[in-house]
Order: structure tokens, then sequence, then C-alpha cells
């Protein structure tokens, strides 16, 4: 009892209850939309692997098209050439693309010009660490195969 004659340890522990319970329901609730949440997600990365491979299926026959087709026209000599389509125009050309800049490429180059091989070594450890590293956090999905 306190000063005022009333049991404090009664309404302590009553408050206690209370808070526990009101925890509980606002946890399980937390519980339901979390679940829902991750059922949404799976429902939408289910979705995105059939897009992805429908579009690997599509892209996969659109290169053996073109490769043909490109056969013909350098069969026929038609580099170059402007065909009018409905929507705009197809034209018949060759690309030249660099390959990206990698590590061992930079070991390749910096061996051709430095002959000390420690030297190359160090500048290349040195690029290594200097690389930015960003860390994402992400959900990540595994299938039981």
């Amino acid at each position: 009892m306190n000063t005022f004659g009333k049991n404090t340890t009664a309404t302590a522990t009553a408050t206690t209850t209370t808070t526990a319970v009101t925890t509980m329901t606002a946890n399980a609730n937390m519980i339901s939309a979390f679940d829902k949440q991750i059922q949404k997600w799976i429902e939408l990365d289910n979705r995105l692997k059939k897009i992805y491979n429908e579009i690997k299926i599509t892209r996969e026959m659109k290169n053996d098209l073109e490769a043909s087709i490109m056969e013909t026209v350098n069969n026929k000599k038609l580099l170059n050439t402007t065909l009018s389509t409905t929507d705009g125009r197809l034209r018949f050309i060759e690309t030249k693309t660099s390959n990206p800049i990698s590590l061992t490429f930079i070991e390749k180059c910096l061996h051709e010009i430095i002959p000390n091989s420690s030297q190359v070594q160090h500048i290349l450890r040195y690029i290594k660490e200097k690389r930015e590293i960003k860390i994402n956090s992400e959900i990540k999905r595994y299938y039981n195969n």
C-alpha cells in the first residue's frame, strides 16, 4: 500500500498486463501485415520470373532471326541499306563495341609498359582497394529443388 491507501502492486500488474496484451495484439497485426507483404513479394517475384523467361525466349528467337537476316544481307551485299516499315525504318549496319575494362586487361596492359612485376601487382592491389563498395539490403530467394 502507498500513502494514499491504494495497492500499487495490483495497479502496476494490471497496467503491465494491459500493456502486454496491447503489444501482443499490435505484434499479431504486424505479423499479419508482414505475412501479407511476404506473400505479395513472392507473387510478384513469380510473375517476374515468368516474364523474364518469356523475354529470354523472345530474345533468343529474335537473335536467331537476326543472324539469318544478316546472313542474307551480307550475301546480297545489302549492308547500309534502309527498309521502310509501318512504324519507322530498319537499317542494316555494322557497329563497333569495346569490351569492358577488366582487371585482367589492366594487368596485361601494365605488364606491357612496366617491366617490374611487383610494381604492376602493387598498382593492381591499389586499384582493387580503391574500388567503391556499395552495400544493398535485399531479399534473396532460394528455391527447393
